[in-house]
C-alpha cells in the first residue's frame, strides 16, 4: 500500500510538472481571461485550453498585435504565471489592474524598456527556486510583494510608484539603484530575510527597523527620523532620535561663497528630504523682492541665478504627506584689497611680514593659495614671492588674495625730479 501511494505521488507530480506551457499574447489589447487572446505558439493558431497558470511562461512579443488605438492588457482577474517576458514590441503596451486583481509571478519577469504598468500589485510568490526582475527603466507598477523563500535578485536598476513588502528570502539589488515611491516594508511574517545592499546611498531616514545584522562592507546610516533596536552597530550607525519636526536641511550655509567654477557651491538641493521621481518641490525665496513668485520646481535650484539669503522649499510626497524646509545661504567676509600690484615694501635689514600694509580685520598670511598652515608675523620676506591674505570677521575667513612682494631702497625719493631734491621714505 506504502509502494503504491509513492508511486501515485511521483505520478502526480510528474503530470502537473508536464502541464508546463508557453502562452503568447495576440490581437491588441484586451483582458487576461480572454482565451481568445492567447496562443500556444508566437503568432499561430493554436489557442490553449485555459489561460495561463502557475507553471506557464507568458510572452508578448512582435506578433501580439498592440496598436496606438488597442494596447491596454487589463488584468480583470488574479492572474497566475510563472515567467513574464515583454520583448521586441514595436507598440509598446500599457499593463492596468485594481486593486482586487493581483499578477501572481511564480518566476522572474523582464519588462521592454518605455512600456507601464499601472497594476495594483504584484506577488512573487515562494516556489524555492530564484527569481530576477529586469526592469529597463519601467515602474514595476504600484506595490510589490515578495514571498519567495529564495532569493529575488534586481538585474538592472528598479522602480515602483508606492510599497515593497519583503517578506521572505534573500533580495539582491547587485549594486542597483532602487526607487521607491513611499515605503520599504520588512515587517511581515517571521520568515527569515536578507538584503543584500552592495553599494549605492547609505544614508536614509524616516525607518523604523530593528533586529538588524548588517554584514560586509557598507556602513548603513540612519537619520534623527529613525528608530533603530537590536542592530549591530560595526555596520550600522545612527543619530539620536528626534521627534520635533523635519527639516531636510541639516543646517544654513554659514560663510559661504558662491563659486561659479565649483557646481556643489551654487547648487542648492533637496537631498535631505529623500524624494524620488514622483516628489514635487516648490522653491520661494524669503524676504527678496526681486523673487517674489515660485523660483523653482525641480529637485534642485541654481544659486548663481538668485544670490545669497533664505530659501524655502515644499516637498509634497503625495496628496496627504507635504512638508517643507527653511535654508539660508550666509555670504562668506569680503576678501581684503589688495591694492596695486606688486606690493612695494620698504628695504630693511630684516623685512618680515609684519612691514606688509593690507587693510583688514584679523589678518593671516598663507604661502599658497591652499596651504593649511598660517605664516607667523615673523616670516621674513623674500622679494619676488607671492603670499595669500585674508580677513575674519565673526569667525568667517574670506577668499586668500594673492599680495607679490616687491621689496625696495626707500631711503630717498625725488619729490620733483626737476630740481632733483630727495626726502626719506
Amino acid at each position: 500500500m506504502n509502494k503504491f501511494l509513492l508511486v501515485f505521488i511521483s505520478c502526480v507530480l510528474t503530470c502537473f510538472s508536464g502541464f508546463a506551457a508557453d502562452y503568447y499574447w495576440v490581437g491588441g489589447g484586451g483582458n487576461w481571461s480572454d482565451i481568445n487572446h492567447w496562443r500556444t505558439t508566437s503568432g499561430g493558431t493554436g489557442i490553449p485550453g485555459v489561460v495561463p497558470g502557475p507553471t506557464d511562461d507568458v510572452f508578448f512579443d512582435v506578433n501580439s498585435g498592440f496598436t496606438v488605438s488597442s494596447k491596454t492588457l487589463t488584468v480583470n482577474v488574479v492572474a497566475n504565471c510563472r515567467n513574464i517576458t515583454f520583448s521586441g514590441l514595436t507598440i509598446l503596451p500599457t499593463v492596468s489592474s485594481n486593486s482586487a486583481n493581483h499578477l501572481n509571478r511564480y518566476g522572474s519577469s523582464l519588462w521592454q524598456a518605455g512600456m507601464t504598468i499601472n497594476t495594483a500589485q504584484i506577488n512573487y510568490q515562494n516556489t524555492g527556486i530564484p527569481k530576477t526582475i529586469t526592469s529597463n527603466g519601467v515602474a514595476s507598477g504600484r506595490i510589490v510583494y515578495i514571498y519567495e523563500t529564495s532569493s529575488v535578485s534586481l538585474m538592472d536598476n528598479f522602480k515602483i510608484a508606492s510599497h515593497i513588502f519583503f517578506n521572505a528570502g534573500v533580495f539582491n539589488t547587485n549594486n542597483h539603484n532602487m526607487d521607491i515611491g513611499n515605503y520599504f516594508y520588512g515587517d511581515q511574517g517571521s520568515a527569515p530575510r536578507t538584503l543584500n545592499l552592495l553599494g549605492g546611498r547609505n544614508d536614509v531616514n524616516f525607518v523604523n527597523i530593528k533586529d538588524i545584522n548588517a554584514t560586509g562592507g557598507l556602513t548603513l546610516h540612519f537619520g534623527d527620523k529613525s528608530t533603530v533596536a537590536g542592530q549591530n552597530n560595526t555596520n550600522v550607525t545612527y543619530d539620536a532620535y528626534n521627534s520635533g519636526e523635519f527639516n531636510g536641511f541639516p543646517s544654513d550655509w554659514t560663510c559661504h561663497f558662491i563659486d561659479t567654477d565649483i557646481s556643489t557651491s551654487y547648487t542648492l538641493t533637496a537631498d535631505g528630504f529623500f524624494g524620488n521621481e514622483y516628489t514635487e518641490y516648490i522653491w520661494t525665496k524669503v524676504g527678496d523682492v526681486n523673487f517674489p513668485d515660485v523660483i523653482g520646481t525641480e529637485h534642485s535650484i541654481d544659486l548663481r541665478i538668485f544670490g545669497y539669503g533664505t530659501y524655502r522649499v515644499q516637498v509634497k510626497y503625495n496628496a496627504t504627506c507635504i512638508v517643507s524646509g527653511l535654508v539660508t545661504i550666509i555670504k562668506r567676509t569680503d576678501n581684503v584689497d589688495g591694492g596695486v600690484q606688486p606690493s612695494k615694501v620698504c628695504l630693511l635689514p630684516i623685512n618680515t611680514l609684519a612691514n606688509v600694509s593690507v587693510v583688514g580685520e584679523d589678518l593671516k598670511c598663507y604661502a599658497t593659495a591652499v596651504s593649511a598652515d598660517v605664516l607667523p608675523l615673523t616670516t621674513v620676506l623674500s622679494d619676488g614671492t607671492t603670499y595669500y591674505v585674508t580677513q575674519t570677521i565673526n569667525n568667517c575667513e574670506s577668499g586668500r588674495v594673492p599680495i607679490t612682494i616687491r621689496i625696495g631702497d626707500c631711503t630717498s625719493v625725488y619729490v620733483n625730479p626737476n630740481l632733483r631734491m630727495r626726502v626719506p621714505m
